[in-house]
């Protein structure tokens, strides 16, 4: 009995190792940007990139902001394996009344195996007298 619980574990060590590599599939080349301090009045822009890892081509669904602040323009909705794929991020403080720290979240949703992704921006916003 006892070498048919090391056998069973083996088998879900082995599994487990398996599906923790295929969540890699796709990266963002940060996780979190901290922008520093800007004025009320600013528009921040930078642009990000998204890595497929895998040897498939990775459909992006959405990349959702998490408030009207925020918006993403993409070029393409399709990453080539092992290719990668640059987006827009513009932040406008005034357009949601942000002052003092903030904490912006994007989610980036994909057909691969990694579902969700995330960025966040930290940051704060100065209104000018």
């Amino acid at each position: 009995m006892p070498w048919k619980l090391s056998i069973l574990f083996s088998i879900i060590l082995i599994s487990c190792k398996s599906n923790l590599q295929l969540q890699n599939d796709v990266r963002l080349s940060n996780d979190t940007i901290t922008f520093g301090i800007i004025n009320y009045e600013d528009t921040l822009e930078f642009f990000e990139k998204i890595y497929n890892n895998s040897d498939k081509k990775i459909k992006i669904i959405a990349i959702e902001p998490s408030c009207g602040c925020t918006s993403i323009i993409v070029q393409d909705s399709f990453i080539n394996p092992l290719d990668s794929l640059n987006f827009l991020i513009k932040y406008v403080p005034k357009d949601s009344q942000d002052s003092g720290g903030v904490k912006k979240l994007i989610t980036i949703r994909t057909d691969g195996s990694t579902i969700f992704s995330s960025l966040v921006l930290i940051g704060k916003v100065k209104k000018i007298k």
